[in-house]
């Protein structure tokens, strides 16, 4: 009852003093399925006054309430903040700009309290005392009600431009609507059942399956548009939207003839400052009735714009008003809006009233979600009704949402995976024929079935797919399939580490070019070297920066678990492997008067110095912090931290090319994630592979053999077989020389065991960078986002990389080596050939 007392004055105009609240009657304000984003009660408040005189108050109070992903959602979405400033703030301020012009317009219902304890509500009057009333959304709007509705919201964003004239910009909160970044990680997550019940069904409706292949390319995609969709263009018209105009959110008052009297709209939470044409997508597309939303469309759209303009004239809007042909064309550009609401809402409207529709229900990947899911989508109603719509969207172009050109089923088969609009039929055709060697006209990919080909934290440079391409050979009528490897750009802000490498140049050049090249030098030795898989296309920067390779799964290559690190046999065959690679480059380099400028550099270069350390910085600080805490590890912090200003350059030194001495290309990336190992039908070990030849680069070998050995190797092994390993990567690498005809000086054992501890420092950064990858468990925040952010994801990403007892017992056993060996001090950080050259 207290919480009732602020209301009743505010109604009456009484002191609390005058009256007392005796009753209060609550119940329910809406029906299953009437309402999603709050809760809402219907409360009867019984009043006695001092004067003994009585009154009764009907209100709606609107709460947030415990309601699982809901209250998620919507605490995300900002719906109550919006709403309270739209109730306490903008709405009074637009009807009274249209009061000094002498009329009287109503944009929503008085409000008498907002409050955010105990939890989030407003108190509204309850527009049902005055008559008003939903329509049946099931029946949806005829022209009579979409006209006023239209009407409506032409003077209420006509005055909300007004008013953005007059005062400014909004608040942030309407800077985004139902589409959100900051809610994109949330929706994502509640995504994937939705769009699987939704292809699931939509393949049962006429013409179904041809759509639903549609609808499962756009994957999670279509969010990205979305949300791209909605943010506002400043050369273009904005207004701001109600953001959920639909037949709910409608209240009616009707004369003693059934004719319309007024409309309120009601419900001012997802209200966003965007194109005008949000709302009108969005109210036609789910509350007009289904025989005339596309025949009357023109019609409605022309009515709004009508309104738009003489309400703009009204309110003496200063700046050019959008022409009818500008309003259709935002219509266009906007259509994929409409498109989503098609999905999210008119399904909704359509339904028959369920007593567990819910967000919740409506999200839940358990068997009720999906039941609940399924009986949405198939609704007859809404079928026909979506029968007629997908063409139509279809000729609007709505459904080339990656705006790759194609509007046709990509012929992909994935997991909702947030493809690349490039990745479809036509893509494959070469690859295909490289393979199967097989003519175009004579075959036809049947279906490209897609899943990520890594595991968290096994990839940080791009991203990869596992595609299984299935082929019919129209020229035999026989059907063969194989699996390759898709290799593209990374996004965020691996995105932006990944444009200052320039790696897929590099990795192309390699591919197309130097591998086969080395591969080749053997041919004729009774070697038959392979240095790692076949290339079957690349593609530069158009349409991505994309290479496909052979599955080396698909022949029986397996990588062994990081955290486990290699064996001696492990070790010693990846090792072969290093060594006829390196070989081969020397030998190619003598032969071919060296290699292009792009391998002068490998990761660490003058260029990217300011941005290593920029992102680095974090996580070396946070490993810091962690072996301060290690009884075992605490005494080495004091020598780490006098490193850490010239932690990057000391590494940098470490790459100054010996031009006197043996060099190589070197992979650059040489650690376990890139290696894998070929075993035969008993499980023995036969053969090892390189991948990922992003990072390589000129330059000293032990620079490979520094990477490698002190991050991929097992603890137990690693230093104590580590002379073992050097010697043993001499050996093959003199013999693989030999058998190429090396025209210099073979490298002795001893100068390249003098250069490898003199490079040492090089091997001693792994520690805090690739070494702690090495040992951390894939959870779903590590990813090289998390690593550099700094907020909780990022900090919690740095915990489980430092934290974790793997690594820190790794750091028990290499920071007493790296500190005997030198390694730690400062005056390590140029090896020989640096001090030469200064």
């Amino acid at each position: 009852k207290d919480y009732f007392v602020e209301v009743v004055t505010k109604k009456y105009g009484l002191n609390e003093s005058d009256f007392t609240i005796d009753d209060l009657n609550v119940k329910p304000a809406t029906e299953a399925g009437d309402n999603y984003a709050s809760k809402l009660y219907r409360v009867a408040v019984s009043v006695t006054c001092k004067d003994g005189s009585t009154k009764k108050l009907s209100l709606i109070v609107k709460a947030l309430v415990n309601m699982g992903m809901a209250e998620e959602m919507i605490q995300m979405l900002n719906v109550f903040p919006k709403e309270k400033e739209m109730y306490a703030d903008i709405i009074p301020a637009l009807e009274q700009l249209y009061r000094e012009k002498g009329i009287d317009v109503e944009f929503g219902p008085k409000c008498y309290k907002n409050t955010t304890k105990p939890t989030d509500s407003l108190v509204l009057e309850d527009l049902s005392d005055r008559q008003f009333r939903m329509v049946n959304r099931r029946e949806g709007l005829e022209l009579e009600h979409a006209k006023v509705v239209l009407q409506k919201l032409a003077q209420f964003h006509a005055a909300s431009v007004v008013l953005y004239e007059r005062n400014g910009a909004y608040s942030a909160v309407f800077d985004e609507g139902m589409y959100a970044e900051r809610s994109k990680v949330m929706f994502e997550a509640h995504m994937k059942p939705h769009m699987e019940s939704m292809t699931k069904m939509v393949r049962l409706w006429p013409n179904g399956e041809y759509y639903a292949e549609i609808l499962q390319d756009f994957g999670l995609s279509m969010l990205d548009e979305l949300i791209k969709t909605t943010r506002a263009k400043s050369d273009r018209f904005n207004v701001l939207n109600h953001g959920d105009a639909w037949c709910n959110n409608l209240l009616f008052q009707y004369n003693a003839d059934n004719t319309i009297a007024a409309l309120v709209p009601i419900d001012y939470q997802m209200c966003v400052w965007s194109s005008p044409t949000i709302d009108l997508l969005y109210f036609i597309f789910t509350s007009i009735r289904g025989d005339i939303r596309l025949p009357e469309m023109d019609n409605m759209i022309n009515f709004y714009h009508r309104n738009l303009t003489e309400n703009l004239n009204l309110l003496e809007y200063s700046k050019p008003i959008p022409s009818l042909k500008e309003l259709h064309l935002d219509f266009i550009d906007h259509s994929t809006y409409g498109f989503a609401a098609c999905f999210g809402v008119l399904p909704i409207c359509l339904m028959e009233k369920t007593e567990n529709a819910s967000i919740d229900t409506m999200m839940s990947a358990d068997d009720a979600g999906r039941l609940f899911r399924e009986k949405l989508f198939s609704t007859p109603e809404y079928v026909r009704q979506m029968t007629e719509l997908l063409p139509f969207f279809c000729e609007y172009g709505a459904f080339d949402i990656q705006q790759s050109g194609f509007q046709t089923p990509s012929g992909v088969t994935s997991d909702y995976l947030n493809l690349p609009g490039w990745f479809r039929r036509e893509f494959f055709n070469d690859v295909v024929e490289k393979k199967l060697h097989l003519r175009n006209g004579n075959y036809y990919i049947r279906k490209l079935e897609v899943s990520i080909a890594t595991n968290k934290g096994d990839n940080y440079g791009s991203v990869m797919y596992r595609c299984k391409v299935n082929v019919e050979n129209t020229a035999n009528n026989s059907e063969e399939s194989f699996s390759v490897i898709v290799k593209t750009r990374p996004t965020g802000m691996a995105a932006d580490f990944s444009d200052a490498l320039n790696p897929f140049a590099k990795e192309i050049e390699m591919y197309e070019k130097l591998i086969p090249a080395f591969e080749a030098l053997y041919v004729g030795k009774d070697l038959g070297v392979e240095i790692g898989p076949r290339c079957l296309k690349t593609c530069e920067k158009v349409p991505s920066d994309v290479i496909v390779m052979e599955d080396l799964r698909s022949v029986r290559y397996k990588p062994v678990k990081r955290q486990e690190g290699l064996d001696k046999e492990h070790t010693e065959r990846i090792l072969e492997k290093l060594a006829q690679f390196h070989a081969a480059s020397a030998v190619y380099s003598v032969r071919n008067d060296g290699f292009a400028e792009m391998f002068a550099q490998g990761l660490y270069s003058d260029k990217n110095l300011p941005m290593m350390e920029h992102m680095f910085m974090p996580a070396y600080k946070a490993c810091l912090e962690e072996l301060k805490q290690n009884a075992s590890t605490q005494e080495y912090v004091e020598d780490l931290q006098k490193l850490l200003p010239v932690a990057f350059s000391r590494t940098m030194d470490c790459l100054v090319v010996d031009p006197d001495g043996f060099n190589v290309l070197n992979h650059g990336d040489f650690w376990i994630n890139n290696v894998m190992f070929q075993y035969g039908a008993d499980g023995r070990l036969e053969d090892a592979s390189l991948v990922d030849f992003q990072m390589c680069f000129y330059g000293s070998p032990v620079l490979d053999l520094n990477y490698f050995l002190f991050t991929s190797v097992k603890g137990e092994i690693n230093l104590a077989k580590l002379n073992h390993f050097i010697r043993h990567y001499h050996e093959h690498l003199v013999s693989n020389l030999t058998i190429l005809g090396y025209s210099k000086p073979l490298p002795t054992l001893k100068k390249l065991q003098i250069d490898f501890y003199d490079r040492i420092v090089y091997g001693a950064a792994t520690m805090f960078g690739l070494n702690a990858l090495c040992h951390v468990e894939p959870t779903g925040d590590l990813n090289m986002e998390a690593m550099f952010m700094d907020n909780e994801t990022g900090q919690r990403c740095r915990k489980d990389m430092y934290g974790n007892e793997r690594y820190l017992r790794s750091m028990e056993q290499l920071l007493p080596f790296f500190k005997k060996k030198g390694a730690l001090s400062e005056d390590a950080s140029m090896c020989e050939i640096s001090k030469k050259k200064l």
